[in-house]
């Protein structure tokens, strides 16, 4: 029973979900993909270059294993996910650090678009590398 009282739970967000307006949902959707972006800049905190190696690599399983959730839960949404992506990193250029949640989401959802590589191109490498490693299944 407690099954079926959270699967009506769900249904009725759902169903309220379409009654708010159209510029409600996109900024809670956006909101979203926002806090998603700076947990990923938080993994990139704790996997930041300037730790020892065994600090880093004791923290690496963790940091695959959240990015790659976080990876899943973008794709559901990619178009959105890109768009607010873009947006967030538009925002922040001067804040090399605030991009890795930028980059990891794009380049795993719009890889072949030229303005995920000028984004990656522009990345210090420092924080390109830790893209690659987490970008990695």
């Amino acid at each position: 029973m407690a099954v079926r009282k959270a699967e009506t739970g769900a249904v009725s967000l759902l169903t309220s979900m379409r009654r708010l307006p159209r510029p409600a949902r996109e900024r809670w959707s956006r909101d979203r993909i926002f806090f998603q972006i700076e947990e990923l800049n938080a993994i990139w905190v704790q996997l930041n270059p300037r730790l020892s190696r065994a600090t880093r690599a004791g923290r690496m399983v963790a940091a695959q294993k959240r990015a790659a959730a976080m990876r899943t839960a973008a794709s559901w949404v990619p178009e959105a996910t890109t768009a607010a992506a873009r947006a967030y990193a538009l925002a922040r250029l001067d804040q090399p650090d605030d991009l890795f949640g930028p980059a990891f989401l794009l380049r795993a959802l719009a890889p072949a678009d030229p303005r995920t590589r000028a984004l990656l191109d522009a990345l210090p490498r420092s924080v390109l590398r830790v893209v690659d490693e987490l970008s990695s299944p």
